[in-house]
């Protein structure tokens, strides 16, 4: 196997199931088109944006399926797959891999605390269950439990050829720093914080997957442009408005205020699964008033219609 390294700036995707489980394709294709449109480098599908968390496992194979169909190639797809079941994980391993994903990612199996040892024995299993794919792993200690130190990551990637990668959204940034130094410039090493991802190129990381780049990827792919043609004012400016957008979205019902900027650019993504719930017309009011404030204070669009692509 290949590996193939994830990188640039991954849009942290909605999830298209509808509760019913069907899925609006139309839409779907405009998202997607948007977001290549916008220029991310690729789509993480199924992961905390996409509610994993609250789907059945069919419900993530519809999603994934329907990413596949509606990128059509022309972007890379990374399906999310982890569960606190690992039968459910190893399926939806081989699922994405018959699907041809570009990669397959998974948090650790979460709720319980696991030893080293069990954590090895499960993530060489995960990569055998998708051999011929490049397997990126999601650490997010705070929901999960479980921490993946660079340091365990540096002994794993010695018994799982299939490791290519980390997701990193422990907000800690001298760890990411140990992610990039110690595990080199052939493992993908992704900053997993908006408000990081201008200190993530400058220290030599690899990418951003982006939560706020599924409702305004412009901001992310522009703090990336900017930093990279030398314009650092117009970098930090970007940079400055990815966290204060973080303290907007960090709010009650925070994943559906981020589908409710989607919705008010033009792309309507299905209400969130219960438990999680819709924004009040009081709250939807607010929110857009506040970010009005930030498009006048940051002379950064943040609510431009979506253009149909060309």
């Amino acid at each position: 196997m290949t590996k193939q390294l994830l990188q640039g700036t991954v849009t942290a995707a909605f999830n298209p199931v509808d509760q019913d489980g069907s899925v609006d394709q139309k839409m779907l294709r405009s998202f997607c088109d948007f977001q290549i449109d916008s220029g991310v480098d690729a789509l993480f599908v199924n992961g905390s944006t996409g509610e994993f968390a609250v789907l059945s496992i069919e419900m993530q194979k519809t999603a994934i399926k329907a990413y596949v169909d509606a990128a059509d190639g022309r972007i890379p797809v990374v399906a999310h797959v982890g569960s606190t079941r690992q039968d459910e994980a190893f399926d939806l391993a081989n699922y994405a891999e018959s699907l041809g994903v570009f990669g397959i990612a998974a948090v650790p199996p979460f709720y319980y605390g696991f030893d080293k040892d069990a954590l090895t024995t499960y993530f060489v299993a995960l990569g055998k269950s998708a051999p011929n794919t490049p397997l990126y792993l999601y650490n997010f200690p705070a929901a999960a439990r479980n921490d993946l130190t660079p340091q365990y990551l540096m002994e794993l990637r010695k018994v799982c050829p299939q490791l290519a990668g980390v997701k990193d959204t422990t907000q800690d940034y001298c760890r990411y720093v140990d992610y990039v130094d110690l595990l080199g410039s052939d493992f993908s090493s992704m900053m997993g914080s908006d408000a990081m991802y201008l200190a993530c190129m400058v220290i030599g990381g690899t990418g951003a997957i982006s939560a706020l780049a599924a409702s305004n990827p412009e901001i992310m792919v522009g703090i990336k442009r900017e930093y990279e043609a030398g314009n650092l004012d117009a970098a930090r400016n970007l940079q400055k408005l990815a966290s204060r957008l973080r303290h907007v979205f960090n709010r009650p019902a925070g994943q559906t205020r981020r589908k409710q900027v989607l919705a008010l650019r033009g792309i309507a993504f299905p209400d969130p699964h219960a438990p999680m719930r819709s924004l009040t017309e009081a709250e939807k009011a607010e929110m857009k008033e506040e970010l009005r404030r930030l498009e006048d204070e940051f002379s950064v669009p943040l609510l431009k219609p979506v253009e149909a692509s060309n």
